[in-house]
């Protein structure tokens, strides 16, 4: 059973998971859920039509929102709110992952948590932008990379064992 570590009152923590296409996501999200004891709602943000990193995950969450055919920075900020207020209310969960899609702008996202109705609920606690170590030189050239790295509270960086891996 678990125990909340968060006043009722509080605001629910948010993690934001970034990271460019390819850097490990979904990988990370799973190890996030199979270690944290909080009960946790996710995010899942997919450019396409399909949710496929939902279907992914080790542990299924009670809550999942899915935010699809498009990025939740732009296209589908609408989207982005929905989910989340509908997350903010009772019974709320204790955390909030969110993983971004791989072309996202994190600002963005921050700010959809920031507005009228979810501030007061929902507080970002940090920004985690994973950063694929083999394919960092080549991705550098990308804004949404650039973006991501920039306004990230941790870069972690991913395939760091991979010695013998040669970027495209």
């Amino acid at each position: 059973q678990r125990t909340s570590m968060r006043a009722p009152s509080s605001p629910v923590p948010v993690v934001l998971l970034g990271g460019f296409l390819g850097a490990g996501k979904t990988t990370f999200f799973n190890q996030m859920l199979r270690h944290t004891p909080l009960d946790t709602a996710v995010v899942e943000n997919e450019l396409g039509a399909q949710g496929l990193d939902v279907d992914m995950l080790d542990q299924r969450p009670q809550r999942i929102v899915e935010v699809l055919d498009g990025c939740a920075c732009c296209t589908q900020r609408a989207a982005l709110h929905d989910g989340l207020t509908g997350l903010a209310m009772p019974p709320r969960p204790e955390l909030v992952l969110i993983e971004a899609s791989g072309a996202a702008d994190p600002l963005p996202i921050v700010r959809v948590l920031q507005a009228d109705g979810l501030r007061d609920n929902l507080r970002i606690r940090e920004i985690v932008t994973l950063v694929d170590a083999v394919h960092a030189p080549a991705s550098a050239r990308f804004a949404p990379w650039q973006r991501q790295v920039r306004f990230a509270d941790r870069i972690l960086p991913t395939k760091t064992d991979d010695h013998d891996a040669q970027p495209p």
